[in-house]
C-alpha cells in the first residue's frame, strides 16, 4: 500500500493497550503493520488508536520492533528456517524473538509476519520434547554407535 507523506502523516501516533497505557510511535515506523496502515490511510488525521486485545507488555514489544524496524519489514522469512542464526545477520532481531502466545497474537493482530514469525519460532523452541522425539534421538543414537 503506498501512503503519501504528507506533513500530518509525519506525526506521532499513540496505541492504546486493553490496559489502558500508551504507547506513542512515529507514524512513519506503524505503517510497518498492515493492520495500521490501513487506519492511517483511511484517516490522516488519525492520533490514538485503541486495541481491546493487546497488553501493555505485547504492545511495548511491536512498538520497540517497529521503532527498530523503521517501517520496513525487515529482508528475512524466518518462518522458512527453523535455526535463526542461519537467516539473521541482525542478531538484534532475535531480542523480540518472545516465546509467548500473547506476543504472537499481537503480532498477528498488527499484522506483523516477521515479528509473529519470530515469536512462534521462539515458542517452538521452548517447548520440552516430547516422548516420541527423545526415542528417535536414542534411536539415532544407537544407529551410528553400531556397526552394520
Amino acid at each position: 500500500m503506498c501512503i503519501e507523506l504528507t506533513p500530518s502523516f509525519l506525526q506521532m501516533l499513540r496505541l492504546v493497550s486493553s490496559d489502558g497505557k500508551e504507547f506513542e510511535i512515529k507514524t512513519e515506523h506503524a505503517v510497518l503493520s498492515r493492520s495500521l496502515s490501513a487506519k492511517i490511510a483511511a484517516r490522516k488525521d488519525l492520533e490514538r488508536i485503541r486495541f481491546a486485545t493487546i497488553h501493555s507488555r505485547e504492545m511495548k514489544l511491536a512498538v520497540a520492533y517497529m521503532e527498530y524496524c523503521k517501517g520496513q519489514e525487515p529482508a528475512i522469512k524466518p518462518r522458512e528456517y527453523p535455526d535463526m542464526k542461519k537467516v539473521c545477520s541482525d542478531e538484534n532481531l532475535e531480542r523480540f524473538a518472545v516465546p509467548t502466545i500473547e506476543a504472537a497474537c499481537a503480532a498477528y493482530d498488527l499484522s506483523l509476519d516477521t515479528l509473529q514469525h519470530l515469536c512462534a519460532m521462539a515458542i517452538v523452541r521452548a517447548l520440552p520434547k516430547t516422548p516420541f522425539d527423545l526415542l528417535i534421538e536414542q534411536l539415532q543414537s544407537l544407529c551410528s554407535s553400531s556397526p552394520i
